[in-house]
């Protein structure tokens, strides 16, 4: 899975990606599990909707084992999202933006760094 990503020109492609994250290498989210050990599997399609805005289809599952906060002890904890992201450009008109897309800023070449993007929504 890419790491960085530049959504316009993704979409353009058409773009479809499948692969995975490795817990490890999300800090934040492996500091909240109790194993590290594990992977966030990703699949990511980008491409314009009707109304020629740039989407990243994005879904997202990972099986983790958590703390219980009553008794301490492990809890096995199925995650799973499936979101679709617009990126956020100069000209876009946040009124036109349907109310189910989320808005994703991008940097100031272009990018999005989509590993940090799945591990906020995980």
């Amino acid at each position: 899975m890419p790491i960085e990503l530049d959504p316009i020109k993704s979409a353009q492609k058409g773009a479809e990606y499948s692969g995975f994250y490795r817990l490890q290498d999300l800090k934040r989210f492996s500091d909240m599990v109790r194993n590290e050990s594990g992977e966030i599997l990703v699949d990511l399609k980008c491409k314009h909707n009707e109304q020629g805005l740039a989407v990243l289809l994005v879904s997202a599952q990972t099986d983790v084992q958590l703390t219980c906060e009553r008794c301490c002890g492990a809890m096995e904890q199925h995650l799973e999202i499936e979101t679709v992201f617009t990126p956020e450009t100069r000209n876009l008109d946040e009124d036109q933006v349907p109310t189910d897309y989320e808005i994703v800023a991008i940097d100031e070449f272009g990018m999005i760094d989509f590993r940090q993007l799945v591990e906020d929504e995980i």
